[in-house]
């Protein structure tokens, strides 16, 4: 286990729903390969904060690397639609242009 996972755990526990803090386990789970931890992460962090931009796009990747394109699309969908409401146009040409290419 890398020593980054285990500090971003060990700083998790005392602040659990730290979105910064569970975005960045999310994508050291990336950089570990472990797109299914990955995931449980980015869901956890998007229960708790729906308005968390760059979670949806990292969602929707890892989902795509599990082959589970229906659910990428669904990441990215639901990303573009709060990125249009937040008029994020960068954050919403990525995710669409990640949906275009997924279909």
């Amino acid at each position: 286990m890398s020593t980054r996972l285990e500090l971003l755990k060990r700083y998790l526990i005392e602040e659990p729903t730290d979105s910064f803090l569970l975005y960045a386990l999310a994508l050291e789970f990336i950089a570990l390969n472990d797109h299914t931890k990955a995931i449980i992460e980015l869901e956890k962090l998007l229960l708790s904060d729906p308005e968390y931009l760059p979670a949806y796009y990292m969602a929707g990747k890892s989902y795509e690397v599990l082959t589970e394109f229906e659910k990428a699309k669904e990441w990215y969908s639901k990303g573009i639609a709060l990125a249009r409401l937040k008029k994020d146009m960068h954050t919403l040409g990525e995710l669409s242009f990640a949906l275009e290419n997924l279909e």
